[in-house]
């Protein structure tokens, strides 16, 4: 009998010795994947302005009764609903989502999003060919088609984007299913370096392609790297044995016997929960968490128009603009982490001189008046970049350790709300103050109200400063 045990141990030690530089090498695999799916947003990001206005001016040659005035005055204000669209969709979808990879496993939802995103890109790719060729005679009756409706579908690529708006939560929850506990802050961290090399990476690739070839070439690289992260992640990533749905089933039969609908509705519920009943210093935190990703998706939604229209900035200049924000990120994370925490004292100081830098940082595009010089503001984001991992830090500390993955759902469902308002109202203010025949012209105006908010999370940032220290002392 004992020599079966034994048998059956060494048997179970070989297969943990075995497959765990197998968990390894799949969440190296899954970073890949991260890299290559975020390369497609920082390659759209400087040139998805130029499809739409592109998309929006096409309404005129097409329709002889449609006024150009009426097509491009209040482009703005569309392309920001537009932008906030997804976040809508995924406010609700993303807890539905989350439950079913618990059931199913992360990898099948991972490829569904990568093939949802290829989908969209070959929507945009088709939309760029249709609506950038001048002599209609080049174009077939189902070319011609696309570009009669051509808004229609980039709206229904944009309701499309919502249904897989945020891969990252899969990610995390892959690796979580993967690594030991001990190493997922050092995974986590390979995620936002990715992400961040990734975003830096692909606006400087959308320039050069733009400048040498066109913006059909960028469409066409977005779409052919979108193909191949669908197909990479199909056949080259593994489920490991937490993403089993018959372990699942065996293993969890309490949880199973939930209703669906009650585990849907827990993260809501939740979310009230911890708003309501948090207590003054969380409550802060929580309140400047949410005018940060306000302005956050504001900025990256505003940013290429604000340029556009004040320094006639194109997909080049945008590029290169969103490019050092991505290095700055990278930067003040990695290497300026340690000098910047040692001169700013303790993690609460730190946050409060982060969120100052922000707000410096929304002036300095208030007050650059020459395109050559809007380069040296993003210099005061060498600091501010800390703000959103700090702030995330100080609430984890004091939040209850055992309710972590609920308070971080609750934050991320915060987050989409914020990307949800933000890109609308920054978008109406500047359609608004620089259509407008009564009212002045202001193009700063989005930035104006970015500095305000910014001031105002700052002061909240501070009360919970202050909240913490006294907790502390008693």
């Amino acid at each position: 009998m004992s020599s079966g045990i034994d048998t059956i141990t060494r048997t179970e030690a070989n297969h943990a010795s075995s497959t765990l530089p197998t968990e390894k090498g799949d969440i190296r695999v899954l970073l890949v994947y991260l890299f290559l799916f975020y390369l497609s947003f920082g390659i759209i990001n400087p040139v998805n302005v130029e499809l739409f206005e592109k998309i929006n001016s096409a309404l005129d040659s097409v329709d002889p009764n449609h006024h150009p005035a009426s097509s491009t005055k209040h482009s703005t204000s569309l392309y920001g609903f537009l932008f906030a669209l997804p976040g809508v969709i995924f406010f609700f979808v993303s807890p539905i989502t989350g439950n079913l990879s618990d059931r199913f496993g992360r990898k099948p939802f991972l490829t569904i999003f990568a093939a949802i995103y290829t989908t969209i890109y070959g929507i945009y790719f088709l939309l760029c060919r249709v609506v950038t060729t001048t002599s209609h005679s080049s174009l077939s009756n189902f070319e011609l088609m696309i570009r009669n409706n051509a808004l229609y579908l980039y709206i229904f690529a944009k309701i499309l984007q919502g249904f897989c708006m945020d891969v990252i939560p899969m990610i995390n929850s892959y690796i979580a299913d993967h690594a030991d506990k001990k190493d997922l802050t050092l995974y986590f961290s390979y995620v936002l370096a990715i992400m961040g090399l990734s975003t830096a990476i692909g606006p400087i690739m959308s320039g050069s392609i733009y400048k040498q070839f066109g913006l059909n070439y960028v469409f066409g690289t977005i779409f052919g790297i979108s193909i191949f992260t669908t197909c990479f992640i199909l056949f080259i990533l593994k489920e490991n044995a937490k993403g089993n749905k018959t372990l699942n089933n065996v293993d969890t039969p309490k949880k199973d016997s939930k209703s669906f609908f009650s585990e849907i509705s827990a993260p809501f519920k939740s979310l009230f929960m911890i708003v309501t009943q948090a207590d003054a210093a969380l409550k802060s935190l929580i309140i400047s968490k949410f005018t940060s990703a306000f302005i956050s998706v504001g900025f990256f939604c505003i940013i290429t128009q604000f340029t556009r229209l004040k320094f006639g900035y194109g997909p080049q200049e945008n590029g290169f603009v969103l490019t050092l924000v991505g290095i700055t990120a990278i930067l003040s994370n990695s290497i300026l982490a340690k000098p910047i925490a040692y001169l700013s004292g303790s993690e609460s100081n730190n946050l409060v001189v982060a969120g100052i830098a922000n707000a410096l940082l929304f002036v300095s595009c208030v007050l650059t008046r020459n395109g050559d010089c809007f380069y040296y503001g993003m210099a005061f984001f060498l600091l501010g970049a800390k703000e959103d991992p700090l702030r995330s830090s100080l609430i984890s500390k004091v939040f209850d350790p055992n309710q972590q993955g609920i308070l971080n759902g609750c934050l991320g469902s915060i987050t989409t709300l914020g990307r949800i308002l933000a890109p609308v109202m920054f978008s109406f203010l500047l359609d608004v103050f620089t259509t407008s025949s009564s009212l002045p012209h202001v193009v700063d105006a989005p930035f104006i109200a970015m500095t305000l908010i910014q001031l105002i999370g700052v002061a909240f940032l501070w009360r919970a400063k202050r909240l913490i220290d006294q907790n502390k002392n008693e």
